[in-house]
């Protein structure tokens, strides 16, 4: 797999605009980065290489529809945002455009990069999912936007899918997403495109808006016998970024920025209930995949540094590279965030 990317850096500096988006008020916000990234996936070459894998994440986001500060926190699951005079009811709940909201300065530090899906909106309240209660973690004058997240159809196409469609699941190009209740297994959900519509194994409805969201990765099985191209447009990261990561099983967890990160630099060995351990067996693991020897690598963190599995140096400068994501394992029962600060300057 070979990635690209390209940062157009612009109005970078307090530059103010009114960011356009015709149907939802705006309010003035400074300018970050936009750009695109673009990950390759060599084609399949039946027989001897009957497909390719990719670890794919999509680590820049829609222009925002709305920005500003939260007036009130109205319940464990509402707040009215100031300013906000948005076009009507539940305007932002839309399956194949689903938003979600966003936050970007916090008095409680800790909640810069959370974000919950949008359920309801008026005018100018919006209500989130399942959440932690809201009036424990936002506070009034904390400053949110609202963003479209991305679905299955949005990443990969809908009517002319990017990747290779069949009626056949076992002959389509597979998507993968991990899927974990809580307390239960692991589960992998695979998706395909029959040529109509995205489907999910197992499930005869229309797939196109299943979600996938920000710090998911997404596995993708390519057997088509074309290389195809996955192109990422958005605006840069302008905050650090929280990950959920599951307790007692596994995260496939998103690269959350548009630059290569080391695997020192994730901070997931300091996360609430990590294991180090000298022995891999009994510790904590983080799966990468190798393109070029078509297997998953395996990581660890012995208390000082990191390892490879079948290699004794320090894999401290290892790179989790742009576009990507890695499986990450824990054995805590309980699940726990990854906030990580941005490994770059604005």
């Amino acid at each position: 797999m070979n990635i690209t990317q390209g940062l157009k850096k612009f109005a970078l500096t307090a530059s103010i605009a009114f960011l356009a988006a015709p149907a939802f008020a705006q309010t003035t916000a400074t300018t970050v980065p936009v750009g695109f990234i673009t990950v390759n996936i060599p084609a399949a070459t039946p027989p001897s290489v009957p497909d390719q894998t990719a670890a794919f994440s999509a680590p820049l986001y829609n222009n925002a529809d709305f920005q500003g500060k939260i007036g009130s926190i109205d319940s464990a699951t509402q707040i009215t945002l100031t300013g906000a005079a948005f076009a009507g009811s539940n305007n932002f709940v839309v399956a194949a455009a689903p938003r979600a909201i966003r936050v970007k300065t916090a008095a409680n530090a800790a909640s810069v990069g959370l974000i919950f899906l949008i359920t309801a909106n008026t005018a100018t309240q919006v209500t989130v999912g399942a959440a932690p209660d809201l009036t424990t973690i936002l506070a009034p004058n904390d400053t949110v936007e609202i963003v479209q997240i991305n679905t299955i159809g949005s990443l990969f196409g809908t009517t002319s899918p990017l990747l290779y469609p069949n009626t056949d699941i076992s002959l389509a190009d597979n998507v993968y997403l991990l899927s974990k209740t809580v307390g239960g297994a692991d589960q992998w959900v695979t998706y395909y495109h029959n040529g109509t519509n995205w489907r999910k194994s197992g499930a005869g409805s229309n797939q196109n808006n299943a979600i996938v969201y920000p710090d998911e990765g997404v596995l993708i099985v390519h057997r088509g016998t074309a290389p195809v191209t996955l192109t990422v447009m958005g605006t840069v990261p302008s905050t650090s970024e929280q990950t959920d990561l599951f307790g007692a099983g596994s995260t496939f967890m998103a690269n959350r920025f548009p630059s290569d990160v080391t695997f020192l630099a994730t901070g997931i060995n300091a996360t609430a209930g990590w294991v180090s351990n000298t022995d891999i067996s009994l510790a904590d693991k983080v799966y990468k995949y190798d393109s070029v020897t078509r297997a998953w690598q395996t990581f660890y963190h012995n208390g000082t540094n990191w390892r490879r599995s079948g290699a004794g140096s320090n894999q401290n400068t290892t790179l989790i590279p742009v576009g990507t994501a890695v499986i990450v394992t824990r054995s805590a029962p309980a699940g726990t965030s990854l906030a990580q600060t941005l490994p770059y300057s604005l």
